[in-house]
């Protein structure tokens, strides 16, 4: 999309606000996203209280880091099952 269909919006990460410009149609995820971001970052500051928000912020983006990976590392492997079904229906038929 063109750069001057982009809106500029503020994300407010742990009580610090970032400007970011976003494609019109993406403002509700981002928003969304603000909102699980705080909360996962909240979690970590009520489980783990001595810990600093800075470790809790790290902790948040290990933990979405790991999920991220684990969905990629699915999609891999659900694509490799694809192509040896394929494989194997040709094989039989």
């Amino acid at each position: 999309m063109a750069k001057e269909n982009l809106i500029k919006m503020d994300v407010n990460i742990a009580g610090k606000s970032f400007p970011v410009k976003v494609n019109p149609d993406e403002r509700l995820l981002v928003k969304n996203l603000e909102k699980d971001v705080n909360d996962k970052i909240r979690d970590f500051q009520l489980t783990y209280a001595d810990l600093s928000i800075k470790d809790c912020i790290s902790m948040a983006l290990l933990s979405y880091a790991f999920q991220a990976k684990k969905n990629s590392s699915l999609k891999a492997l659900d694509e490799k099952l694809i192509n040896l079904d394929s494989l194997l229906d040709a094989a039989l038929n």
